[in-house]
């Protein structure tokens, strides 16, 4: 089974999106660790996504296909 890195946010309508990552690995843990670290990474940058909306600063490690 392989794992997705996922990170989710609000849009600018209100409404909520799902970020793929395009991170992927077969364990659990990794996809974690990865998860952690961007977190920590950007825990300083302002608090705002891409698209203008507000990050839930959710990362999920989801099970997908494959």
């Amino acid at each position: 089974m392989k794992w997705a890195l996922i990170y989710l946010i609000t849009t600018t309508s209100g409404g909520t999106a799902i970020w793929d990552t395009g991170f992927r690995t077969t364990n659990y843990d990794v996809c974690t660790r990865q998860a952690i670290s961007i977190r920590e990474t950007i825990k300083t940058k302002q608090d705002l996504s891409l698209y203008g909306g507000r990050r839930f600063h959710s990362w999920s490690c989801v099970p997908v296909g494959g």
